[in-house]
């Protein structure tokens, strides 16, 4: 899967929960962080796992998330992941001047899907999370 080389770091933050933040291998580019912060670091874990961290140990179990990209108010692209309960389990760190630059950082966090471009700017894309 794309991404699978990425490096994950956990850390405490300045209220005393729990995030994540990836990096790109071998760089100090960040490519995702959480969307929030956790009371207990396996919180974190089982967030950071649903997008990506230790996929060849541990197999993604989230196969109908449903994917969303949108615009945001600046007119930038990004992404956003919920669980089948309608949680947001992921979302784009930041936005992206293209939808193929979102859907490339969707990829990296488990995103599948053979169409281009979504052809609205509100376009719901749903395809199961597949490991392998």
């Amino acid at each position: 899967m794309y991404g699978t080389t990425d490096r994950f770091t956990f850390y405490l933050d300045a209220q005393d929960q729990w995030r994540w933040t990836r990096y790109a291998p071998g760089t100090t580019r960040i490519v995702g962080a959480s969307t929030e912060g956790y009371h207990d670091r396996s919180n974190a874990e089982a967030n950071a796992r649903r997008l990506g961290w230790e996929c060849a140990v541990h197999p993604c179990s989230a196969t109908l998330d449903r994917w969303t990209f949108y615009r945001d108010r600046s007119s930038r692209w990004r992404w956003r992941r919920r669980a089948r309960n309608g949680r947001i389990v992921g979302a784009a760190h930041r936005g992206f001047a293209t939808a193929e630059n979102a859907q490339d950082n969707a990829r990296r966090h488990g995103w599948q899907h053979d169409h281009a471009t979504p052809r609205r700017a509100r376009g719901e894309l749903w395809r199961p999370c597949v490991h392998g």
